[in-house]
């Protein structure tokens, strides 16, 4: 009984420490834990992604969260626009934040520009490097959908790359867990920016939560992921098989041919060689092992080759036939011992 369960327990632990070694790298890499996210919702997918949503953030997928160290290290879509600074097929960088420091899901959303409020004893400026816009009364950014706009803090505007307004639009901008709309992003709500990503997996995390909390995110990740998740779990199924199959071959491969080389030896050992043979034949003739043996002519000397591409032969043929042909070949041998002789 103890035989069996040890080898299943060396390999338990096997996985256990191989499976600390990946999260351990992963936490050293983000910085954050738990180093990865589960996207719920598609509010960052993109209508022109290729079939199975890689290089794009949808529903299902899992994306690694490196630490945020100040609002140095956010490149914003305006700032990555001007230097070609891509991420997820749009520009700037993709952050993850809780809605208003309060805590609750938190959002992934890429950041649009930096609003920098100056709040003097008379009025309240606002201003956003990356567009020039200094000294502002207020802030109106048609494409994200913000008119008049007077944020009380500094902080980041954010959006869904499939939104039609930001987070912050105060008609259809999304809310906190206590039902108030979302302000800037301060640097201190954000959890770490969006690097990579593990496609499809995720889907099996959702659909796990639905089944135990009642929710459908599931039922928000594309067909062709559900399609491309089977496949590939049906690959890494496959690849140990094909391994075990493969390893299994070659070892009865290289039995096969061990044993080959065994059973030739032994028939050498049995049957000595042509030349040994006609050396025992000579010294039979001549009497004494002392005795020096005649030089071969060019057609006594290329009987030896002769003679063993026949012993070649010989061997590949069957016990009885062997037995007639080696006959038959003594006595071959033995006449030209005599020729020679004389």
């Amino acid at each position: 009984m103890m035989k069996k369960i040890i080898p299943v327990a060396k390999d338990v632990l096997t996985a256990v420490i191989v499976i600390l070694i990946l999260v351990s790298l992963m936490f050293a890499y983000t910085g954050v834990w738990p180093p990865m996210v589960v996207i719920e919702s598609g509010s960052m997918m993109h209508d022109d992604s290729s079939y199975g949503k890689i290089g794009t953030i949808d529903p299902g997928d899992f994306t690694f969260v490196k630490k945020v160290n100040d609002r140095n290290d956010v490149i914003t879509y305006y700032q990555g626009e001007k230097i070609g600074y891509e991420t997820y097929s749009n520009y700037g960088d993709v952050i993850i934040y809780v809605k208003n420091g309060a805590g609750g899901t938190p959002v992934i959303h890429r950041a649009m520009c930096w609003v920098e409020v100056n709040i003097t004893d008379n009025k309240t400026f606002y201003d956003i490097p990356e567009l020039g816009w200094y000294g502002n009364e207020s802030i109106s950014i048609h494409e994200l959908n913000i008119d008049r706009y007077k944020p009380s803090h500094s902080g980041f505007l954010t959006k869904g790359d499939n939104n039609n307004g930001c987070d912050q639009d105060p008609s259809v901008g999304i809310e906190d867990e206590l039902g108030r709309k979302v302000e800037l992003v301060k640097p201190d709500w954000i959890i770490g920016k969006a690097r990579g990503e593990i496609p499809w997996f995720g889907g099996i995390k959702l659909y796990v939560d639905d089944c135990s909390q009642g929710t459908n995110n599931a039922g928000n990740v594309a067909q062709d992921c559900w399609v491309m998740l089977g496949v590939f779990i049906i690959i890494i199924f496959m690849v140990p098989v094909a391994g075990d199959y493969i390893y299994d071959f070659l070892s009865t491969k290289k039995l096969f041919q061990r044993d080959q080389r065994k059973v030739f030896e032994r028939r050498e050992h049995a049957f000595p060689t042509t030349k040994k043979l006609f050396q025992r034949k000579q010294r039979k003739v001549f009497g004494s092992q002392e005795a020096a043996p005649p030089a071969l002519s060019k057609k006594h000397s290329r009987f030896f080759v002769d003679s063993q591409e026949s012993k070649i032969a010989i061997m590949k043929k069957g016990r009885r036939k062997k037995r007639i042909e080696l006959n038959r070949l003594k006595k071959i041998e033995y006449d030209v011992n005599v020729k020679n002789k004389l």
